[in-house]
């Protein structure tokens, strides 16, 4: 409705200005139409005019002769002396008294064009005095005027036609325009409606109007996107809430059986050792995840996570590599690292080394005893790839599109007894992705996994 009145609004400015500049034209080629044909006329009346002297006089007016056409189109024809006392008058208006502007003029040599109404009729008549000349000098004027009743009239006319244009053009205008805005605006309505009924109960609705590929289909589809993004946020998130409740629940309800097993009955401090043990490791297996959730929660709140800084990669997989020997040594597993020293990035040192542990581990946990781990860095595809491989079971197809998952396991019961808690490989996903990078992996089963990072890289 109020774009409607705006548009109408500016129609109405520009029809108005296009009324005036119609009306003044209009009127401007009138009035000199008026101007013109006064001069044309005076030529003629001065040619006919009779001089001894000072003396002139005006031929005989006849209905046949220059000066009766001049009459009878409607010419007022006056011969002034140099007082402008009228010597002689032909045609109506003669009770309209001589200009005195004109006298002025006309005792200066100079022709003017004035305006004075008929006090009888009222009618506005356009006067044009010339001067006559006797030797160079003034002796008096012709003067010859002609009513502007009929530019009057056609610009009434004009005035009439376009007071009654204007508003029934406008109001048509509205009234269109009304009844486009109301089609246009009508699917822009049931978006808004249908936005309005969507809770967050059941953001799997759609709108599905099924509206031509226009701005407002577009923007329908684009809320039906909008919509499918929201919904696979919010079963993210649900059940991110579910796994991590479940997973916090374990080392919990493992704690809390270890306690009410000892408080039992009275037990060597032996067992009591035992327990606490037990008690502690829940511990630390429920800090490292509460640290790995803080650091996802982080993450998705797109803060700050990163201190770059130019690092020298194999240095840095060197030391990660030490880190993880005893791990590897514990299962007699080989570790062969390939670098290639001086391939230089910017980044997070300690978020890059956990990125790195995180692949080892997970390799040193699913590889058996006596098998072969490798660590390779090459540059390639204008950055650095470093590639995990283990010698280990493999994954199936099916389970690797989801193995960045958080809280995603393979095998959930071997996974919780290696101590694991599902986000490894979820955090080593963010962690390559903030340093605008990226992580795959490759794997069949039986035939162990290689999992792959690449990170861009920068001259050194």
């Amino acid at each position: 409705m109020r774009l409607t009145l705006w548009y109408v609004l500016l129609l109405g400015v520009i029809m108005a200005g296009f009324s005036l500049a119609l009306y003044f034209s209009l009127a401007h080629s009138l009035y000199q139409q008026v101007d013109d044909e006064l001069a044309l006329a005076a030529g003629q009346a001065a040619s006919e005019l009779n001089s001894e002297g000072s003396q002139f006089s005006l031929a005989s007016v006849g209905d046949d002769g220059a000066l009766g056409q001049l009459v009878q189109r409607g010419l007022l024809l006056r011969l002034l002396d140099s007082n402008g006392k009228v010597l002689t008058a032909r045609g109506p208006y003669q009770s309209i008294a001589v200009p005195t502007d004109a006298i002025s003029a006309a005792q200066h040599g100079q022709s003017v064009y004035s305006k004075a109404a008929d006090p009888t009729s009222g009618t506005d008549v356009r006067f044009y005095t010339m001067p006559h000349l006797v030797k160079g000098q003034p002796a008096g004027a012709i003067q010859l005027g002609l009513t502007l009743g009929p530019a009057s009239s056609t610009l009434n006319e004009l005035l009439f036609i376009l007071a009654i244009t204007i508003p029934t053009t406008l109001l048509v205008a509205a009234l269109f325009g009304l009844f486009l805005a109301s089609r246009a605006l009508k699917p822009i309505d049931r978006i808004t409606r249908a936005a309005a009924s969507i809770q967050a109960s059941d953001l799997n609705r759609r709108l599905a109007l099924g509206l031509p590929d226009d701005e407002t289909g577009r923007l329908a589809h684009t809320f039906d996107a909008m919509l499918a993004r929201l919904d696979d946020a919010f079963r993210r998130q649900q059940q991110f809430t579910a796994d991590a409740s479940h997973e916090l629940r374990t080392p919990l309800t493992i704690i809390k059986g270890e306690i009410d097993v000892a408080l039992l009955r009275p037990r060597p401090p032996a067992e009591y050792a035992a327990t606490l043990r037990d008690v502690g490791d829940e511990v630390d297996r429920l800090t490292r995840m509460v640290e790995d959730l803080l650091l996802l929660a982080r993450a998705d709140s797109s803060s700050p996570l990163l201190t770059r800084e130019q690092l020298d990669l194999s240095d840095l997989l060197n030391t990660v590599a030490a880190q993880a020997a005893p791990l590897a040594a514990a299962k007699r597993q080989c570790v062969e690292l390939g670098l290639t020293p001086g391939l230089m990035l910017m980044g997070d040192r300690d978020k890059l080394a956990r990125l790195f542990l995180n692949l080892l581990d997970n390799a040193i946990k699913f590889t058996p005893e006596g098998g072969q781990i490798g660590v390779r860095e090459f540059a390639a595809e204008g950055g650095i790839v470093v590639e995990v491989a283990d010698s280990g079971p493999g994954i199936e197809a099916s389970h690797l599109a989801h193995l960045f998952d958080r809280f995603y396991r393979v095998d959930s019961a071997r996974s919780r007894q290696e101590g694991g808690s599902g986000l490894g490989l979820a955090i080593a996903h963010w962690i390559a992705v903030a340093h605008g990078g990226h992580i795959e992996v490759q794997s069949e089963a039986g035939q162990g996994s290689t999992f792959r990072v690449w990170l861009p890289g920068c001259e050194s």
